[in-house]
């Protein structure tokens, strides 16, 4: 892709969507090359900085989606619970200071036509290979149902059986994402400031697409949650929190069915329930999606690193591969309003279907490949 054309998509990626037609013939371009070589450009024309959080991280702001992200430094950190764990290193990158909001999400869906929906949606779908998957799960069954549909909604409505099928679900829109009409009945209070729920995998990457952005990777999310390696000076104390500390407060987030809803991300109540970095709502609220496919023996396969010839899979690892349709879930972390304690937690793992939608799941966005002081 030449310097031209990047700039070109740059510049495009800075105005909403409708705005911006010309964007879609380069589309498949720009699937290869965003993480490579566009984010320099995206992050000048677009975003602004907002000085060090009180954790002493920079922030940074994004015009386009009201999205504020924290610089999360490279760096070992410890991936898993205590017994399990391993000493992996993440590049640096940066993510999202709350989970996706209402009002973020209906900036996506406001400011794309219909087509531009149908095209990010195929898009996704083909990038998870949708096909295969689809022809698999018609193989399976759960619970008396055949196929993606069970998992799709909490409803369980007409079956869909081809891409196009699954396209036009997704153009209704996710549940329960904009205001408290459209909340689960109970939810009175349900509005914008909420995280956005009911949306599946596809429908969190095709947000992604629009905005230039990615899912973080399972060890990104679990390096913003815990934090680096060590917490102090003291070297004889490796950080391996499970909670915002070291031990468990009652009432520290929104968990254990208490509120019995998802809460505002910015909740008062829960504003000492921070990650090292400053990241809110990382534990409670919602389950969040991340961009691996969940591989049960994924702890399995890394080695603690080590700065001389570190050992494969112990620098930035992921699993983004499915060969052989081996995966059928991607992974998602967080632990959700209705959730146990017990599995509130930073290193507690959970899976669903890519076309899976729940009152409890949402999504949180990350960025990477940038440097900070290089580009602002």
């Amino acid at each position: 892709m030449t310097q031209d054309k990047l700039q070109k998509m740059a510049e495009l990626l800075a105005k909403p969507l409708s705005e911006a037609q010309q964007f879609w013939p380069l589309a498949s371009d720009w699937l290869e090359e965003y993480e490579k070589r566009a984010t320099a450009h995206i992050v000048k024309l677009r975003w602004q900085s907002r000085g060090n959080n009180a954790q002493g991280f920079a922030t940074f702001f994004d015009p386009l989606t009201d999205v504020t992200f924290i610089h999360i430094p490279a760096g070992v950190f410890c991936l898993g619970e205590k017994s399990s764990g391993h000493k992996v290193y993440q590049d640096d990158f940066y993510l999202a200071e709350t989970p996706v909001t209402c009002e973020q999400y209906e900036k996506f869906w406001d400011s794309t036509t219909g087509e531009q929906k149908r095209e990010l949606f195929a898009r996704v779908y083909d990038m998870l290979g949708g096909d295969a998957w689809l022809d698999k799960s018609k193989k399976l069954r759960w619970l008396g149902t055949k196929g993606w549909n069970f998992f799709y909604c909490l409803d369980v409505e007409k079956d869909f059986n081809t891409r196009d099928e699954c396209i036009a679900r997704l153009l209704q829109g996710p549940r329960w994402w904009k205001t408290a009409n459209h909340a689960p009945a109970e939810w009175k209070t349900y509005n914008d400031k909420h995280p956005v729920i009911g949306v599946s995998w596809l429908e969190s990457m095709a947000y992604c697409l629009w905005a230039g952005y990615t899912l973080p990777t399972e060890a990104q999310w679990g390096k913003a949650a815990r934090g680096p390696l060590y917490l102090s000076d003291d070297k004889s104390k490796p950080n391996q929190r499970i909670y915002w500390g070291d031990e468990w407060q009652d009432g520290m987030v929104n968990c254990d069915g208490k509120i019995g809803m998802t809460t505002e991300v910015k909740d008062s109540r829960f504003a000492k329930a921070l990650s090292p970095y400053g990241c809110r709502d990382m534990l409670g609220n919602v389950w969040e999606w991340y961009r691996d496919w969940y591989d049960e023996k994924f702890y399995d396969t890394i080695h603690d690193y080590t700065e001389q010839n570190p050992p494969a899979g112990s620098k930035n690892p992921a699993v983004l591969e499915n060969p052989g349709q081996k995966y059928d879930f991607f992974g998602s972390r967080g632990g959700p309003w209705f959730f146990h304690r017990d599995g509130v937690r930073v290193s507690f793992r959970f899976w669903g279907p890519p076309a899976l939608r729940d009152n409890s799941l949402g999504f949180r966005v990350c960025f990477a490949g940038v440097s900070p002081d290089s580009v602002l």
